[in-house]
């Protein structure tokens, strides 16, 4: 197989982003893993009942949309949500937001700001 074993993309300061991709074969399918190359990157997947390159377009697709958009601000070295939501993936000990890792300490401290108001919890694969 002759599958991309790294890719490229701009995030949305301009800044190149280095990802490796892992295939996962098992009976019923494969998964496809994209790893930015630093410690705490961003982390993405995505997969197929058949074929990795069925799901690889899908997969740089989801890729660059969200590298397009920052969900962290950060002021006096602290972080606050840009658009009252973040999207991510959860690490141990915090989450990764924007590829910055935030303990779940920050994240606790980000959202007191937010004190009174409802949330919605979505955790998917």
């Amino acid at each position: 197989m002759n599958f991309p074993k790294e890719d490229e993309f701009i995030d949305y300061e301009g800044k190149k982003r280095h990802f490796t991709y892992q295939v996962n074969k098992t009976a019923i399918g494969c998964t496809v893993y994209a790893t930015e190359k630093v410690e705490n990157g961003y982390e993405f997947s995505g997969y197929s009942p058949t074929d990795p390159f069925d799901i690889l377009g899908e997969l740089r697709s989801k890729i660059k949309k969200r590298l397009s958009t920052k969900y962290l601000q950060e002021q006096n070295g602290e972080f606050s949500f840009s658009h009252d939501q973040a999207i991510g993936h959860i690490s141990s000990g915090g989450v990764v937001i924007d590829g910055k890792f935030i303990p779940f300490d920050d994240l606790s401290n980000m959202m007191q700001t937010y004190e009174g108001f409802t949330f919605n919890l979505k955790i998917t694969e």
